[in-house]
């Protein structure tokens, strides 16, 4: 932030994007959250995008279940269809999908 002339005297840890969104349509300060996830504040022009070059890290997501238990296959291929469906929605530029490692 302070590469792009933005000085960050305090920080706060908000662990919900809800009362992150809360907070900064208040006039709280600023925040850092996919624009994907505030598309409707963004569109609304309750939010501002700010134009800064720099990309947080990655966030590499695992999930590892047990095989054989009731509902669990299931369960994980739902999950998966409707996350493959929200990234065709949202696209490469918000998120990218890895093939599922077995083991």
């Amino acid at each position: 932030m302070q590469a792009n002339g933005v000085m960050t005297p305090r920080l706060n840890c908000v662990n919900s994007v809800s009362a992150i969104t809360r907070l900064l349509r208040d006039g709280f300060g600023i925040g850092a959250l996919p624009p994907v996830l505030v598309a409707e504040e963004l569109a609304r022009g309750e939010l501002t995008l700010l134009a800064i070059d720099q990309r947080p890290p990655d966030l590499q997501v695992v999930v590892s279940w047990r095989t054989g238990a009731e509902w669990v296959e299931e369960i994980v291929a739902l999950c998966q269809h409707v996350l493959a469906g929200y990234a065709r929605k949202v696209g490469e530029r918000y998120i990218v999908l890895s093939k599922p490692s077995v083991s």
